[in-house]
């Protein structure tokens, strides 16, 4: 199977044609150009390959060199092509990094290499796409601290979250089935089984429920696609897929997979322009309990009453906003996010903000001439945990991880959240300056990793020595990336990042430093 995948990847670049994923170049290009009300997304809160669809004004900056709307083969309402071949290299210095949102690729120390691409059929009403994802990852050795879990390269405060801080000591060579699906279209209603990425809400560096940060999973997603209604425009998706464990856990073959059921809406109302509100929910368990949750948990609660601890459940929650005013280039965003499970109303009103987390931000467009213009973001995330913990209800967990759902919220060691993590919080600042050859850009970040650790009472993993300031794992990054047009149909494009990790592992003044480095190319038509 492997070198069937390998084989197919290397025919790609015979033929031309390109459909965008999520985080891409090109589509953080096309949602820089609906701030000027230049594109159009088809999607409101839901976004994957498969509803990555744009309408795009004809004049634009890189409309000489963006993929059209031409086929390999298209005739008796059949349509055949390419999706566009990209290969990536990158490499750290001193310890895993990436840019948060890489998918399935995990980077770590030493040199790493990523390679994506596939092929597309599409009809009336069927489409079918193949777009494996194949990595390698070097691996190199640096510190972690002891592990929580069998594993020794497990999490190092929780057993119940399958997060290693290191993908073992050898290097990797992983492959997956990355964006490729089968889905069937009756007008805006849409059924589909693939293992695509999908990404909820309006952040755009950390979305707190459901993110690019880990590989896509196995699901089954149906649902109404963006539809206009006289009130406004209206979607719904729902989804019921599996989760796994990565090599790095434990032993047990009877956890090795975790149920996950979700559901995302958006509405946008037509007396309030360019608003857009979104409520979202998933809900996970043991895969022993598959049967219960399909059939009766289609609106992701748990009707247990137990206060503390007793749901079989793992629920989490977002509701989000996002407001653009594309006559002046201007978006603000926001997310709130509660992660436990409340048993009554009661529960809630005497803590309202319990297990939440939140997200606040913005963009702005500055146009310049001949459509050339700036993009400014900025984006803040808070996931500490909530004080009540400590009076009420006693240790609890950090956020994304559950003490009846072993995996917490992850799939193959990576989370589906936050890429940041549970207990973080990071403030994130990019400038973008796109011209017709391409873009450059900046990003200045700040993240603390995880304060929980320090700041929790350490009953459980927490650090040894108890909660000091001066021992909080604060990385400042530094960012400059840039994309450049050549021959009209390749794409180069590349990133580094300068990072200053003070107290490297919780360690005072134990400041590490590392240098991220990637180049990609990808072929356009």
């Amino acid at each position: 199977m492997k070198r069937y995948m390998v084989f197919l990847l290397l025919l790609i670049p015979l033929f031309l044609y390109s459909q965008e994923k999520n985080n891409s170049v090109i589509t953080a290009y096309y949602d820089f150009l609906s701030l000027t009300g230049k594109a159009e997304s088809s999607a409101l809160m839901y976004h994957s390959l498969s509803n990555n669809n744009w309408k795009v004004d004809e004049n634009h900056l890189w409309s000489g060199v963006l993929p059209g709307s031409s086929f390999l083969f298209s005739g008796k309402g059949l349509k055949f092509s390419i999706i566009s071949p990209e290969l990536i290299i990158s490499g750290n210095t001193g310890y895993d990094r990436s840019e948060l949102s890489d998918g399935s690729w995990w980077q770590g120390r030493g040199l790493n290499a990523f390679l994506s691409g596939g092929i597309k059929l599409d009809s009336e009403f069927l489409e079918l796409t193949f777009m494996p994802e194949i990595w390698f990852a070097q691996n190199l050795y640096y510190d972690i601290l002891p592990s929580a879990v069998e594993s020794e390269y497990g999490y190092f405060v929780y057993s119940t979250i399958d997060l290693p801080q290191r993908m073992g000591r050898d290097p990797l060579y992983k492959y997956n089935w990355g964006q490729s699906g089968i889905r069937v279209n009756w007008k805006n209603l849409t059924l589909g089984f693939s293992n695509e990425n999908i990404l909820w809400g309006p952040s755009k560096v950390n979305s707190l429920l459901m993110s690019d940060n880990a590989s896509g999973f196995p699901h089954i997603d149906f649902g109404l696609r963006k539809t206009p209604t006289p009130l406004g425009d209206f979607e719904f998706y729902a989804i019921r897929g599996m989760v796994s464990e990565s090599d790095f856990y434990d032993s047990n073959p009877d956890n090795n997979n975790t149920f996950i059921s979700g559901i995302t809406t958006g509405y946008t109302p037509l007396f309030i322009p360019g608003l857009t509100m979104g409520l979202k929910w998933t809900l996970m368990t043991n895969w022993e309990n598959w049967e219960k949750s399909w059939q009766l948990q289609w609106f992701g609660y748990d009707y247990t009453n137990d206060y503390f601890g007793g749901d079989q459940m793992d629920m989490k929650g977002s509701f989000t906003l996002n407001w653009r005013f594309p006559e002046v280039g201007f978006e603000w965003y926001f997310e709130f996010f509660r992660e436990d499970y409340s048993p009554s109303l009661r529960f809630i009103l005497l803590a309202p903000g319990h297990a939440a987390g939140w997200t606040v931000g913005g963009q702005k467009v500055f146009s310049l001439s001949k459509n050339r213009g700036i993009r400014a973001t900025v984006e803040w995330n808070e996931l500490i945990q909530s004080r009540d913990y400590e009076i009420d209800l006693g240790a609890g967990g950090i956020y994304y991880t559950h003490s009846r759902v072993p995996h917490g919220f992850t799939n193959l060691g990576q989370l589906l959240g936050a890429g940041i993590g549970g207990g973080s919080d990071s403030e994130t600042f990019l400038l973008d300056y796109y011209d017709v050859w391409g873009k450059a850009g900046i990003m200045l970040q700040r993240i603390n990793w995880n304060k929980m650790y320090l700041y929790r009472d350490p009953d459980t993993k927490a650090s040894p020595d108890g909660a000091d300031y001066l021992k909080q794992n604060v990385e400042i990054n530094l960012g400059l990336n840039g994309s450049l047009f050549l021959f009209d149909n390749i794409s180069l494009f590349g990133n580094m990042i300068f990072s200053y990790n003070m107290n490297y592992n919780y360690i005072q003044n134990n400041d590490k430093f590392n240098f991220y480095g990637s180049f990609g190319i990808k072929y356009l038509l």
